[in-house]
């Protein structure tokens, strides 16, 4: 709901730990992850239209590490 994908992703994380089997915890993670993956391509993208070529690299790769199946991201 605050849409701070990042901590989500660390709570989630953290939850699993504490519970492996925790489904729902899982799920959750999955979904944080893709959020904020988008979360940060499109930061990257805003960034490369700026000509911040470092911080763009770095928003992508975060998103790359967070969500490595999106094609787009791999490609920028």
């Amino acid at each position: 709901m605050q849409r701070d994908y990042d901590l989500a992703v660390v709570e989630y994380t953290r939850a699993l730990q504490e519970d492996p089997g925790d489904r729902d915890a899982q799920l959750a993670l999955d979904r944080a992850k893709m959020r904020a993956a988008q979360a940060h391509y499109a930061e990257g993208r805003r960034l490369s239209r700026l000509s911040q070529w470092e911080a763009a690299l770095a928003e992508y790769q975060i998103a790359h590490d967070l969500n490595p199946t999106v094609g787009d991201v791999a490609r920028e």
